[in-house]
Parts: C-alpha cells; structure tokens; sequence
C-alpha cells in the first residue's frame, strides 16, 4: 500500500478538494509548480496529480484508488532516480523539493 507517499504529497500541495460524488463534481487537483528545465519536477507533479486522483477514489469508494496510488509511487520512483541532478542550490532549480525532497522523505 502506498497511503503514507499518497499523504505526504497532498498534505503539501495546496489547492485541492476530492469530488463530492462521481457524476456532478470533479473536485478541484491540486496545482504543482514546475521548473523550466527541472524533468524532476514533471515525475513529482504527476505524481501529485496520480495521489489525488487515489484519494478522490478512495473516498468515491471506487475500485481503481489502489491503481493510482500505485502509479504515484511509480512518478516518484522515477523523481528519486534524478535527485542527484535536484539537489538545493542546483541549476535548474526544481520547483518541488518542497513537495518530495532529495533525498526521498519516505
């Protein structure tokens, strides 16, 4: 189960509501800041957009919450594998070490 990485990345990325229900409202994903030239940022804002899309299922109780979880913590496999290029202070500067830092929080 990847609940804890699903937490970590919506406890710190602002902005976001799951919807109520699984026909009128979509809720509302967060938004995730990206560097230009960062390729780190992509994989963690992905994986962002993959945790609310678990949660969002997750409270729908809707069978595909584990899938997007599980595709979470694929982005943020791929984000771990960059971090020698993301540290603070590098060139470019990635927007989303707040987010998930290098080294991996989790």
């Amino acid at each position: 189960s990847h609940d804890r990485e699903v937490r970590h990345l919506l406890a710190r990325a602002p902005g976001w509501r799951t919807p109520a229900d699984g026909r009128t409202d979509g809720g509302r994903p967060p938004t995730v800041p990206i560097a230009r030239g960062c390729l780190r940022d992509g994989y963690v804002a992905s994986a962002v957009q993959h945790a609310w899309a678990a949660e969002s299922y997750y409270r729908l109780r809707h069978p595909s919450a584990a899938r997007m979880a599980a595709a979470a913590h694929d982005d943020l496999d791929r984000a771990n594998r960059l971090c020698p290029r993301a540290a603070p202070g590098d060139s470019p500067r990635c927007e989303t070490l707040g987010i998930w830092g290098c080294p991996a929080p989790l």
